[in-house]
């Protein structure tokens, strides 16, 4: 009953109330930050007249993610809104390999055809392509398979004809070019190359796969390292937190969305945690 405070950071692991009693100018103060160290949880707080003050970050728990075996395993997203032609992207993914070859992270387009693909994926010695398919943009990142989370961004910008790799929130290279790129209706995720290549499957997790129609800023890449972006973000057309849990239904979260939702094909394994971000928002 009465003022609470509460100082430094405030985790929730299960459904909880912060009441003071309706106790007449009582207020509730988190004096640092609030985060859930699970999805789906309520906090209620409940200072009657007085007053609730939170001065840090609220942010949720980490979320789901897929598994993937490297072998035949992949989520198909075939859909018509991604961009095509020479248009802004971005695509954007965590990932956490247990192997880093030739793995694809997402891409679509026809499989051969120069300049006609637009693909994220893997290269074996510790590297990274954006490829259009005989115009490829490589950045080395060293090997990502050493446990962690890694937040790998691609972005292409047309009024400048620039194409950008980011590595964790930082350039690992850039170059200009143009392209032609296809519709999507073989887009797929954790898997490239379908038709010549063999797949190029993934092996690992992968968590927060995006695709935007417009080249993100090097400052939007870096916050969201620490933070995964409005579901109603400008350019935002797809994106998948993998926070299902079950089933084979994964879907578009964007706001608005009316396609792309994804279908796991062979049994991707649904795992309980995921990248380390969350739509935490400062309060001041």
């Amino acid at each position: 009953t009465g003022s609470q405070t509460y100082s430094g950071t405030v985790a929730i692991a299960s459904n909880t109330t912060l009441s003071t009693g309706g106790a007449a100018g009582a207020n509730i103060t988190i004096a640092g930050d609030l985060s859930a160290s699970a999805n789906d949880l309520t906090l209620t707080l409940n200072a009657g007249a007085g007053t609730i003050l939170i001065s840090g970050n609220i942010t949720g728990g980490s979320g789901g993610a897929l598994d993937f075996s490297g072998a035949s395993q992949y989520v198909d997203i075939a859909n018509s809104i991604f961009p095509t032609g020479n248009g802004s992207y971005t695509l954007q993914a965590w990932i956490r390999p247990t192997e880093h070859q030739t793995n694809g992270i997402i891409g679509w387009g026809p499989w051969g055809a120069g300049n006609s693909v637009n693909a994220l994926r893997l290269a074996g010695g510790g590297g990274i392509f954006n490829y259009w398919w005989g115009n490829d943009l490589y950045a080395s990142s060293g090997n990502l398979a050493n446990g962690n989370w890694h937040l790998i961004t691609a972005t292409y910008d047309q009024s400048t004809q620039v194409n950008k790799i980011y590595v964790n929130g930082n350039l690992a290279s850039q170059r200009t070019g143009t392209m032609h790129v296809a519709a999507a209706t073989n887009a797929r995720i954790g898997s490239t190359c379908s038709t010549v290549c063999g797949g190029e499957f993934f092996k690992g997790s992968i968590d927060e796969v995006s695709v935007w129609n417009r080249a993100l800023t090097q400052a939007e890449v870096s916050t969201m390292v620490s933070s995964s972006p409005s579901m109603a973000a400008s350019g935002l057309i797809a994106y998948y937190n993998f926070n299902e849990g079950s089933g084979t239904a994964a879907a578009n979260s964007a706001a608005g969305a009316v396609a792309a939702n994804g279908r796991l094909v062979n049994s991707p394994t649904w795992l309980s945690s995921g990248a380390p971000v969350s739509s935490g928002t400062k309060i001041s």
